[in-house]
């Protein structure tokens, strides 16, 4: 059943592999709607994006919670040659990977013209999670805890651990919220 309800639907979306999708929405305050993990298979030349599971995220969005007004994804960039203790060298293989997944999500919100924008992380952690002193992966799933008590972060049932892509997921979508973006419409991509 199509949703009638006119309700604002903003989603965040971490593309990696190991990202997630939010949708936040309501009539006058934001409510995180529901949360997916980045849909992923795997064949014998590797992991990449499911496009079909991912355009059926959004098709579930559509219909049941309405028109999306923006989608708010992370603008990243690899870094092949470069690394740090915390993040080591992606490589070339896992550059290409990660840019893969990337531009499947981004041909994925063009393709349904889908309004969106592509925010670097400094600039959506600067402006969702002010006062958290490393505004990292830890800050994040501490801040949307305090956010919204009893908010649910597991990938699955069985999950143990914050599924940080969602997490950063969720904030982007608030990003969204509360900057107000304008939308990209037709950017050479």
């Amino acid at each position: 059943m199509l949703c009638t309800t006119r309700r604002r639907v903003i989603i965040g979306i971490d593309p990696g592999l190991a990202g997630g999708v939010a949708a936040l929405g309501g009539t006058g305050s934001q409510d995180v709607l529901k949360t997916w993990r980045m849909p992923v298979v795997e064949d014998s030349s590797g992991r990449e994006i499911d496009t079909k599971a991912f355009k059926d995220i959004l098709g579930e969005i559509y219909l049941n919670f309405g028109l999306i007004e923006l989608a708010v994804m992370e603008k990243v960039s690899a870094r092949p040659s470069q690394g740090t203790k915390c993040s080591p060298k992606q490589g070339s293989r896992g550059t290409f990977v990660f840019g893969g997944a990337y531009y499947t999500v981004r041909g994925m919100l063009r393709l349904f013209n889908v309004p969106r924008v592509y925010i670097p992380p400094q600039t959506w952690k600067s402006n969702v999670l002010v006062g958290c002193k490393n505004k990292d992966k830890a800050d994040t799933i501490r801040f949307l805890q305090d956010r919204y008590p009893g908010i649910n972060l597991l990938a699955t049932p069985r999950s143990k651990v914050p599924h940080d892509g969602i997490a950063d997921a969720i904030c982007l979508a608030i990003y969204g919220w509360n900057s107000q973006q304008t939308p990209q419409k037709s950017q050479a991509e």
